[in-house]
This record gives structure tokens, C-alpha cells and sequence, in this order.
């Protein structure tokens, strides 16, 4: 019993209750341990934290996921974390030089009235440097396409799920999945590379035909001069004889009565300035150009 205000006795009615975080322990509050967590005063005692899930601190209101575990963003306090995707689960739709695609399963059914207010926030930064350096993009679908990447990089990804508000910060991310992007130059010579071959050869081909071809012309010319006593419309023929990388044509003095005619007919199709009679060899006339 106690006084009033009026001078009268009254009885005590109710009783005091211990905050959330704290538990009561004879007449005190105290602290809910690490490990253990308390989410209102309605509750007398500290609760342990749910599987896959810990509380590092004393005094906790709640219990946070470990690293690779969440919670759906409807489930309660006292609910038990679960992996939200696995690494499979997570596709790499398209992957470009200067952008990755990726999408996942919803870890909420769609269409569910929970899915609606479900948020999703993708983090990533290339392989080898520090966590702190990440970026981070937010999407209400399970799906996103990254920009601005740099070419023939590694990156890491990492997606987690929660509701908008404080939530974000009691939700773990899922399992890291790397992507590599390609580099522009290796692509764009793979591209290209089959169309080269074929115009190298193309071109190798054509130059090869275009030279059997001139000398096979070459080969059998007419020479229209007659030697003294012979028909002048008996065509004798003259015969050349190429040396590769000097050419030398040899030419037959029967086929023309003046060797310098026989020069000058040969030389129609070069420059005359080029071709000369060097010296006779026996039987044969050597013209060089």
C-alpha cells in the first residue's frame, strides 16, 4: 500500500516490467547476453537467437543473420535464417566488355502480396581489391544490368533481399559469384578474324592465278620476221626462259633474221629502255631486263 495524493491508501495495481534487451533477475533488469535477444517488455525473459542467426552484442533487440543466411522480408524476429540463393541460382544472362546481366529466382513466390514491397540491392567490385571500394544498385525486380564496367575484368556480386527501411541492415548477402569481362580487343578480333583469313587467302589465290597466267601468255609468242630464203609466212616461235628473281629471256636467232627485231618485238609489252641484248651464246641470243 501506499499514500495517494488525497492522503489515502491505495493498493498497488500492475507491476514494473524490464525494457526489450533486458530480462528480469529478482528486483533488477539485466542485459540479455550475447546469443540471446529480447524483442519487447511484453516478454519476461531473454530468448536465444534463432538458427543461423547471432547477437554479438548485450542488450539486443534482435538476432542478425550470419554471412550466406536471411530472412524474408514478412518473416518474424523469431523466424530462422535461411541461404536466400544459391550460387547456381543466380543466371548471368548477358556479359559484355562494359556490362554484366544477371537475374535470380524471387525468394518470395511472384505475385504474393508480400513480393510487392521486396527490394533487392546488388553489390560489386572487381576481384583482388577491397571490400570497402564496392558499389551498390538497388532494384524492385530480380533482375539488373550493371553499366560502366571496365573491359577483360573480374568482378564480384553479391545480392541480398529486404524490405525497404531498417530492415536492409539485419539482411546478409547471398553467396559472392565472380564474372569476368571480356576485353574489346580480343572480341573484336575474334569477330573479325574468319573474314581476314578469307581475304588473305582471296587475295593469295588471285595474285597466284594473275602469275600462271602471264607467263603461260608469254610462254608462246610468234615472231612475224622471216630469215632470208624462208617464207615470211612460216612464223617461227620464240622461247623464254624465266629466272627467278633476275629475269633472263633466251631467244632462238633462227626464229628472226635481225636479233635487234627480235628485241624490239619482245620489248612491246615491257619498257624498251629496260631490255638489251647482253651476248650472244652459241646459238642463242640473251636478252636481260
Amino acid at each position: 500500500m501506499h499514500c495517494g495524493a488525497d492522503g489515502e491508501w491505495l493498493v498497488p495495481v500492475g507491476r514494473c516490467s524490464c525494457s526489450a534487451g533486458f530480462q528480469e533477475r529478482g528486483d533488477i533488469c539485466e542485459a540479455c547476453p550475447p546469443g540471446f535477444y529480447k524483442l519487447s517488455s511484453r516478454r519476461p525473459l531473454c530468448s536465444p537467437c534463432p538458427e543461423h542467426s547471432r547477437a554479438l552484442e548485450n542488450a539486443s533487440t534482435f538476432c542478425v543473420c550470419q554471412d550466406s543466411y536471411a530472412r524474408s522480408p514478412t518473416d518474424p524476429p523469431s523466424a530462422s535464417c535461411t541461404p536466400p540463393w544459391e550460387e547456381d541460382e543466380i543466371r548471368r544472362d548477358r556479359v559484355e566488355p562494359q556490362s554484366v546481366s544477371l537475374s535470380w529466382r524471387e525468394p518470395i513466390p511472384a505475385g504474393a502480396p508480400e513480393a510487392n514491397g521486396t527490394e533487392y540491392e546488388i553489390r560489386y567490385y572487381e576481384k583482388g581489391q577491397s571490400e570497402q571500394t564496392y558499389s551498390t544498385v538497388k532494384t524492385g525486380a530480380p533482375a539488373v544490368t550493371v553499366t560502366n564496367l571496365k573491359p577483360a575484368t573480374r568482378y564480384v556480386f553479391q545480392i541480398r533481399a529486404a524490405s525497404p527501411g531498417p530492415s536492409w541492415e539485419t539482411q546478409s548477402f547471398n553467396p559472392s559469384i565472380e564474372v569476368q569481362t571480356p576485353g574489346e580487343a580480343a572480341s573484336g578480333s575474334r569477330d573479325h578474324s574468319p573474314a581476314v583469313v578469307v581475304t588473305v587467302v582471296t587475295v593469295s589465290a588471285l595474285l597466284v592465278v594473275g602469275s600462271v597466267m602471264s607467263v603461260l601468255a608469254m610462254w608462246r609468242r610468234p615472231c612475224p620476221y622471216g630469215k632470208g630464203g624462208q617464207d615470211a609466212h612460216d612464223e617461227e616461235e620464240l622461247y623464254f626462259h624465266f629466272k627467278v628473281p633476275t629475269r633472263r629471256t633466251f631467244l632462238d636467232p633462227q626464229s628472226c633474221g635481225d636479233p635487234l627485231q627480235a628485241v624490239h618485238l619482245f620489248a612491246k609489252e615491257l619498257d624498251a629502255k629496260t631490255v638489251t641484248l647482253e651476248r650472244s651464246l652459241g646459238a642463242v641470243f640473251e636478252i636481260s631486263c
